[in-house]
C-alpha cells in the first residue's frame, strides 16, 4: 500500500512539474511575441545561464519586469482591464501579420 502511495505521489509531482513547465515556456513566448528579446539585444538560442556577454541584457529584462509589476502593485492607472485589452489588440494585429 505504501508502495502505491509513493508511487501516486511520484506521478503527481510529475505531472505538476510538466504542467510548470509548460507554463514557463508559454510565458518565454509571450516575451518573445511582444518584442522584449529585440528591445533587450537578447537572441533566441543563447543560454541565459552560461553566456556572461548577455549578463546585461538578462539582468536589464528581469529589471523591466520588476518593474511592471511594481508598477502593477502601486498605481490603478493600469488596471487588468485595459491590459487585456492591450493584449487582444496585440494578439490580432501579431494575427494579421501573418496571413
Amino acid at each position: 500500500l505504501k508502495r502505491k502511495e509513493e508511487s501516486q505521489i511520484t506521478f503527481i509531482n510529475s505531472v505538476r512539474r510538466k504542467a510548470r513547465t509548460r507554463t514557463l515556456i508559454m510565458l518565454g513566448g509571450l516575451i518573445e511575441k511582444a518584442g522584449l528579446l529585440n528591445e533587450f539585444s537578447i537572441d533566441l538560442g543563447t543560454d541565459l545561464q552560461k553566456d556572461v556577454e548577455c549578463k546585461d541584457q538578462v539582468h536589464a529584462l528581469f529589471g523591466a519586469l520588476l518593474e511592471l509589476r511594481s508598477l502593477l502593485k502601486e498605481t490603478d492607472e493600469y488596471p487588468h482591464s485595459y491590459l487585456t485589452l492591450k493584449g487582444r489588440v496585440g494578439f490580432a494585429k501579431d494575427s494579421s501579420l501573418k496571413k
